[in-house]
């Protein structure tokens, strides 16, 4: 039996795992109630060299097992070193040669993107739904004439790296450079949902980048340029293609010549941008392009391009402020309704409402394209309006 004191005041107080005040006397009586039961653990005299004893036969059974396992610890150590070595090999060989074919097309992030499934990959030609670029530089003749050989060389290869990166900014695959024009298409090789609709967000930005790189021609002393996009969606063959001498990663199919048509028809409508009814339709209503505000679609008008017996409706995206949004979409009815009466051939009606919807264009500084009012009614043959 133990006596002692708990009270407080005895100061026979004691810091302990089981509390941070625990009565002295208990730290005394647990140890010896564990002795008395049998529950307390005791270390013997002879543990020690039991361990010592252990570790001894642990070396001796080691010394004599491992010269017969050594081969096998040494095939499966080279199995693994190898292994790795090559998976990497293998895996940066796969990435050089996704670079070697692709690289001049789409963007290193695209690169690295298919790299980590490089077997869906390859240039076999195949037919896909794509969204196909025909971007031209305006003015570009006239600018020949008035620069060196070297100041022209400087201004194509700055429109062309201006143009390519807001193409690849949005998962756009480069095609080819002819003169002052630019191919290229969204969808291929890395699958793409929304092709359409990047390919519209790239064609604004492309028209953003235009006017910075426009007054950095004018601080210069350098003539400006002009840009016309024809965006189209539809299904074409994309693919290595060419002849035995030279090959490349491009796109063929009556798609590719309704891009280029509809290109062309921006300088009939005085606009930057036309898109097809099918790039339209594919694309959708974006509520607002992040970078650029809110995005709305005109209704341009309805032609027959060249080569083409089906008409098809033209359509240009608009970026207006946020704050001004309202106040467009009023604008907007005015110019259905214009294109109604133009339709419909009521010339004056349709200049009336023309006039009415370019009035309030200016009041609230908007830019979108009012391209009847170019026109001189009744509007030639063979670009009438289809009805």
């Amino acid at each position: 039996m133990l006596a002692g004191s708990s009270a407080p005041g005895t100061y026979d107080q004691r810091a302990t795992p089981v509390d941070k005040v625990y009565p002295g006397i208990e730290a005394h009586a647990s140890p010896l109630s564990g002795l008395l039961d049998a529950r307390l653990p005791v270390q013997p005299d002879w543990a020690n060299s039991f361990e010592v004893l252990q570790q001894m036969l642990i070396a001796a059974a080691l010394a004599g097992m491992l010269p017969r396992l050594a081969s096998a610890l040494l095939l499966t150590t080279l199995i693994y070193v190898g292994s790795t070595v090559w998976g990497y090999i293998v895996e940066g060989r796969s990435q050089r040669s996704l670079a070697r074919l692709f690289g001049g097309y789409v963007s290193p992030e695209r690169v690295d993107e298919m790299a980590r499934d490089p077997a869906r990959y390859d240039m076999r030609a195949e037919n896909r739904e794509l969204t196909v670029m025909s971007c031209d530089m305006r003015k570009f003749a006239h600018v020949s004439e008035l620069l060196a050989t070297e100041e022209m060389r400087g201004l194509v290869n700055s429109f062309f790296s201006t143009m390519t990166g807001a193409i690849r900014e949005h998962r756009g695959t480069l095609d080819k450079y002819i003169g002052g024009a630019t191919m290229a298409f969204r969808g291929a090789p890395l699958t793409d949902p929304a092709h359409a609709a990047n390919a519209t967000r790239a064609a604004l930005a492309m028209s953003v980048r235009l006017a910075a790189l426009n007054a950095d021609l004018r601080d210069r002393g350098l003539p400006e340029i002009g840009l016309g996009i024809g965006l189209n969606t539809g299904t074409v063959c994309v693919g290595d293609m060419g002849s035995s001498m030279r090959r490349s990663y491009t796109v063929m199919g009556d798609a590719v010549n309704y891009a280029s048509r509809i290109e062309g028809l921006t300088r009939r409508y005085g606009v930057d941008l036309l898109v097809g009814e099918d790039t339209r339709r594919a694309a959708g209503e974006p509520a607002a392009a992040k970078a650029f505000g809110v995005w709305r679609w005109v209704d341009v008008d309805r032609v027959r391009v060249k080569g083409k017996r089906r008409p098809v409706t033209l359509f240009t995206p608009v970026v207006v402020a946020a704050e001004r949004a309202l106040s467009f979409d009023k604008e907007m009815r005015l110019w259905r309704l214009a294109l109604a009466s133009y339709r419909l051939h009521h010339w004056d009606d349709t200049q009336a409402r023309l006039q009415r919807a370019a009035d309030d264009v200016r009041r609230y500084a908007v830019r979108w394209p009012l391209p009847a009012a170019r026109r001189t009614y009744p509007p030639p043959p063979r670009h009438a309006a289809a009805r």
